[in-house]
C-alpha cells in the first residue's frame, strides 16, 4: 500500500523531471546576468571597453549578453532625483549608444529622453516654486490675522518648514513623477526596439 501512495513532494519531482527547457532559454538564463554584470562594470569604470568585453564571448551567446546589458542600461535610465542618478542615466545612455548598431535612430530617441528629463526638471522646480509661493502667501495672511503661531525668520515666513507644505509637495511631486515615468517608459520601449 505504501508503494502506491506518493507524497506531494514525490509527485512534484516526477513532474519536474518531465519539464524540458529549450537550449535557447537555458543559454539566455545563463548569459543575461553576464550582460548585466558587464553593463554594471561599464557604469562604474570610466575606461571599461564594453564592446571588447562582449566580443570575448562566442557568437551564439552574444545576443543574450547584449540583451542583459541593454536591460541593465535601461533600468539605470531614470528621472533625476539626485545629481548621481542624473550622471548614471547619462552613462547608461552612453552604454546603449556604444552597443547599438542603429546609432541614428538611437540618438534621436536619446535626444527625446534628454528633452524629457530637462522638461521634468524645469516642471518640478516650477511646481515647487509655485507651491512655496502659495503657502507663503497663505501663511503671511494667517500670521497677520493672528490665527496661527508661526516660525518666522527675519520677518519672512518659512513655508518649507511646515508639515502641510511638505505633505502637499510630496503629493505634487509624486503625480509629476508618475506622469514623467510613464513617458520615460515609452521612450525606453522605443530604445528596446532599435537594433
Amino acid at each position: 500500500m505504501s508503494d502506491t501512495i506518493k507524497s506531494a513532494y514525490e509527485r512534484a519531482l516526477e513532474r519536474a523531471e518531465k519539464i524540458v527547457i529549450p537550449e535557447d532559454k537555458l543559454k539566455e538564463l545563463q548569459h543575461l546576468p553576464e550582460g548585466a554584470r558587464l553593463a554594471a562594470t561599464f557604469l562604474k569604470e570610466d575606461k571599461f571597453d564594453l564592446l571588447k568585453a562582449i566580443a570575448g564571448f562566442s557568437e551564439d551567446v552574444r545576443k543574450y549578453i547584449y540583451k542583459g546589458a541593454q536591460e541593465a542600461f535601461l533600468s539605470n535610465i531614470v528621472l533625476p532625483r539626485t545629481p548621481r542618478s542624473k550622471t548614471e542615466t547619462k552613462k547608461a545612455m552612453d552604454g546603449l549608444i556604444a552597443m547599438k548598431k542603429d546609432k541614428s535612430k538611437l540618438t534621436q530617441v536619446i535626444g527625446k529622453i534628454d528633452s524629457l528629463i530637462a522638461y521634468y526638471e524645469r516642471t518640478k522646480q516650477q511646481a515647487y516654486d509655485n507651491l512655496k509661493k502659495e503657502f507663503e502667501a497663505a501663511l503671511r495672511q494667517a500670521v497677520q490675522q493672528q490665527q496661527i503661531g508661526m516660525r518666522q525668520q527675519n520677518g519672512k515666513v518659512d513655508a518649507e518648514m511646515q508639515g502641510e507644505f511638505q505633505m502637499k509637495w510630496r503629493e505634487v511631486s509624486s503625480r509629476l513623477d508618475m506622469d514623467f515615468e510613464n513617458n520615460l517608459s515609452g521612450l525606453k520601449k522605443e530604445v528596446e526596439r532599435i537594433s
